[in-house]
């Protein structure tokens, strides 16, 4: 199995059971923070994909990263 399809499995597995785990949360429970040092389930999200984004696009690739 090659790096790049190893990459691509994982982030498949990883996108599959995230959106099992986050299927049929409402607005309120993805935005809801136990406290006011904490983050909401939305903002790790986006965050995770920021993160994603830079890692692929900029360190891997050597590009812009695409939510510049």
């Amino acid at each position: 199995m090659s790096l790049i399809e190893f990459t691509r499995d994982t982030l498949e597995d990883y996108r599959t059971r995230l959106h099992r785990a986050l299927d049929g949360l409402t607005d309120d429970e993805l935005n809801w923070r136990p406290n006011r040092e904490s983050n909401s389930i939305a903002f790790v999200m986006w965050h995770t994909t920021r993160v994603e984004d830079r890692w692929f696009q900029v360190f891997a690739q050597g590009k812009s990263d695409v939510w510049s």
